[in-house]
């Protein structure tokens, strides 16, 4: 899995390559992250028992990790970064994302799958196609609540112009997160800019990439 650098300055631009997630993802981890700032503490935890969860870690450490979060958070979302186990907003998925450091907003980062690799379709014969680009590529949050979901073809047009691993589409080639302007950019694999601001989820221009 891909990992992005926060910075911890009043304004907070992070630029982080497309680059894929793992073909094969590991069992679900709980994780914490202090948000850019130092205000924050965003917390993933695993959905799944600590039973379930430490019986697929090897190591002696990330078991220990595990259960020190679920000690005590007993909920996914944001929380004060002052051992405060009551959470300020929470969520009820698990996956990637990016908290923002304004203690509100939220990336959410899809992992769209091919179709051809779930239908067993041969490697060397598989092509991306349109229902792939129907799948999630961001959603953005808002104390934990949607405020809008933005599908692969939302950005990309060329399909043929994109990318994938052995099992996943790889449509964005890079993203670069603005916290004073609360603006999300990204570029696409077929060559696409798309801006969208934060607070309402719209889409501020769209437009080739130079």
């Amino acid at each position: 899995m891909r990992t992005c650098v926060f910075l911890a300055a009043v304004v907070a631009v992070v630029f982080c390559e497309g680059r894929s997630f793992a073909d094969k993802k590991g069992p679900p981890r709980s994780r914490k992250e202090v948000v850019a700032g130092g205000k924050y503490v965003f917390v993933m935890l695993a959905p799944r028992t600590l039973e379930e969860e430490v019986r697929n870690i090897t190591t002696e450490d990330g078991k220990a990790q595990a259960k020190a979060i679920r000690d005590i958070y007993h909920k996914s979302g944001l929380y004060k970064n002052d051992g405060s186990n009551e959470p300020l907003w929470t969520v009820d998925w698990y996956g990637p994302a990016t908290p923002l450091s304004d203690g509100v907003h939220l990336v959410r980062w899809g992992q769209p799958g091919l179709e051809q690799f779930r239908d067993k379709v041969d490697r060397k014969t598989r092509e991306i196609t349109e229902n792939d680009l129907k799948q999630e590529a961001l959603s953005i949050f808002a104390k934990g609540k949607l405020v809008r979901e933005f599908a692969v073809g939302d950005f990309a047009d060329d399909r043929k112009a994109l990318k994938m691993s052995v099992t996943m589409l790889l449509w964005r080639k890079e993203h670069k997160l603005d916290e004073a302007k609360k603006q999300l950019t990204v570029v696409t694999h077929d060559g696409n800019l798309a801006v969208i601001d934060l607070a309402t989820g719209n889409i501020l221009e769209k437009k080739r990439a130079e």
